[in-house]
C-alpha cells in the first residue's frame, strides 16, 4: 500500500467555448438535441390517444461495452418532455403503473466506413418503444432509430477508454479523435501501474486516474485517510487475435469511503467531467453554473482530488460505497445499468489571452449490486479558476468497481 500526498486545490471551469463542427465527419448530432426531437414526437402521440401522463424508463446498453450509460439518454429525455406543453412527468419513484403510458427502449454502438471519406465511423443507435397502461407497445419512435454523433456524448455512452495522443494538437482534430473512439470501443485496452495503481488509456498517456481509499473509521472522513492501493486494481482481460484487451476493475467494498485523483502530466490544462454511477460529480451542487459547466480544471503538470460529490467549494458529500437502495442512483428510481462505473473525460483547457490549441475557436463564452451513496460531507477547499474548454475529448478513463464478471465481455479467441 502506497500512501500519497493529497492535492488540496483542484479548480472548476467556469467558461465554455464554441468549436467548430465541420472538422466532425458527417453531421453532428448531439444527444440533448436528438431527445429533444424524440421528446416533441413522444408529446404529439400522447396527445393523439389523449394521454399527458408518461413515465421515463431506462434504455439498455448494448453488451459488448461492458456495461453502460443509458442514464443520460433516460435523464435528457425526460428534461426534454418536462419541457412540453401538456406532458405530466411522472415520477419514476411514485408510480402507479396502471395509470399512464411510458417510454423506454435500448440503443447500441455501430460503426460503419464513411463511403466518401472511406473513413470509419462511429454512432450510437438509440431506440425509443412507448407503451399503455398496460403494458402493451403501442409503437416504435420515429426516427428509428435515432442516431447520436457527438463525440463527448459518444465518450460517455460508451464507458470508452481512450488518449488522442497527439490527435488533440491537430487541425483536424474530431476526425482522428473519433478514429480513436472508434477503435477504443472495438478494442478496449487499459493500462495499470502496478505500484500505485494508476489508471491510465496506455503506458505514455499523460492522463490518468487514481483510486484513493479512506482507512480511517471516522465519519465525516478526514482527507488525510485517503490512500492509493495498487492491490485494489487488477486488469479484466480478455483475448483477441490483436491480443490480451480488457477492463480495468476496482475492488471498492461496502462502507468504504473513496476519492478520485485526478492526473495531468502534460504541459497545457485539461478540463475534466467525473461521472460516478452515470451521475455527474456535480450532480448536487449548490452552484447553478458548475452544473452547467460540469467540469474540474486541473492545471499543467499537477494532480488534484475530487472527495465527493461537490455541494459547495468549502464542502462535499463524500462518495461511500453502499448497497443499491441506499445509494444515489439507487434512491433516484432510475436504471441501475451504470451503477459500479467510475469515468473521467479529458477536455483541452486555456486561458484568456493564451493561444487555443489548433482546431479550437475562443468565442460565445458563457461564465457564469454496490454503487456510490452521498456519504457524509467532507471539507474542501476548492477554488475557482475561469478557463477556455474544448467541446471535442481528447481523452477518457473508466473503471468498473464491483461490476460482476458476468457483465464484462467474456474471453474470446478469434481466429
Amino acid at each position: 500500500m502506497i500512501r500519497l500526498p493529497i492535492s488540496c486545490l483542484i479548480t472548476i471551469a467556469f467558461m465554455s467555448v464554441c468549436t467548430p463542427t465541420s472538422t466532425v465527419v458527417g453531421q453532428n448530432v448531439k444527444l440533448t438535441t436528438a431527445m429533444q426531437t424524440l421528446a416533441g414526437d413522444i408529446a404529439k402521440i400522447l396527445r393523439n390517444h389523449s394521454q399527458a401522463r408518461v413515465i421515463v424508463e431506462s434504455f439498455d446498453p448494448p453488451n459488448n461495452i461492458g456495461g453502460g450509460d443509458n442514464l443520460q439518454i433516460q435523464r435528457r429525455l425526460k428534461e426534454a418532455l418536462d419541457r412540453q406543453v401538456g406532458v405530466d412527468v411522472v415520477d419514476e419513484t411514485q408510480i402507479v403503473r396502471l395509470s399512464c403510458w411510458s417510454v423506454r427502449g435500448e440503443y447500441s454502438i455501430k460503426h460503419r466506413k464513411d463511403p466518401a471519406t472511406q473513413t470509419m465511423t462511429t454512432r450510437a443507435q438509440v431506440t425509443a418503444r412507448i407503451f399503455d397502461q398496460e403494458n402493451s407497445e403501442q409503437m416504435e419512435i420515429a426516427p428509428f432509430p435515432i442516431e447520436i454523433s457527438d463525440l463527448s456524448d459518444l465518450t460517455v455512452l460508451a464507458n470508452a477508454t481512450f488518449d488522442a495522443g497527439e490527435s488533440a494538437n491537430s487541425k483536424n482534430k474530431a476526425s482522428q479523435v473519433a478514429a480513436q473512439l472508434t477503435a477504443s470501443i472495438q478494442k478496449p485496452n487499459i493500462s495499470i501501474d502496478a505500484d500505485q495503481g494508476r489508471i491510465a488509456a496506455s503506458d505514455s498517456s499523460p492522463y490518468a486516474i487514481e483510486l484513493l481509499i479512506s482507512e480511517g473509521l471516522s465519519t465525516p472522513p478526514k482527507k488525510r485517510d485517503y490512500v492509493a492501493d495498487a492491490t485494489r486494481i487488477e486488469k479484466n482481460e480478455f483475448t483477441l487475435k490483436e491480443g490480451e484487451l480488457g477492463f480495468a476493475v476496482a475492488d471498492l467494498r461496502a462502507g468504504e469511503f473513496y476519492a478520485v485523483q485526478l492526473h495531468n502530466d502534460s504541459n497545457r490544462d485539461v478540463a475534466v467531467k467525473l461521472y460516478v454511477d452515470g451521475l455527474s460529480s456535480f450532480e448536487f451542487t449548490e452552484i447553478a453554473s458548475y452544473k452547467q459547466t460540469d467540469h474540474w480544471i486541473v492545471p499543467a503538470r499537477s494532480s488534484a482530488v475530487v472527495y465527493g460529490w461537490h455541494r459547495t467549494n468549502e464542502f462535499s458529500d463524500s462518495f461511500e460505497i453502499a448497497h443499491l437502495p441506499e445509494t444515489a442512483i439507487g434512491q433516484s428510481g432510475r436504471s441501475n445499468a451504470s451503477a459500479g462505473i467510475i469515468q473521467a473525460v479529458f477536455f483541452q483547457a486555456w486561458s484568456q489571452g493564451e493561444t487555443p490549441p489548433a482546431g479550437e475557436i475562443t468565442r460565445g463564452v458563457a461564465l457564469d449490486s454496490l454503487a456510490t451513496k452521498p456519504g457524509a460531507k467532507i471539507t474542501t477547499d476548492y477554488v475557482e479558476l475561469r478557463r477556455f474548454t474544448s467541446k471535442t475529448p481528447i481523452a477518457s478513463i473508466a473503471v468498473r468497481y464491483n461490476k460482476p464478471k458476468d457483465d464484462l465481455p467474456p474471453s474470446i479467441v478469434s481466429n
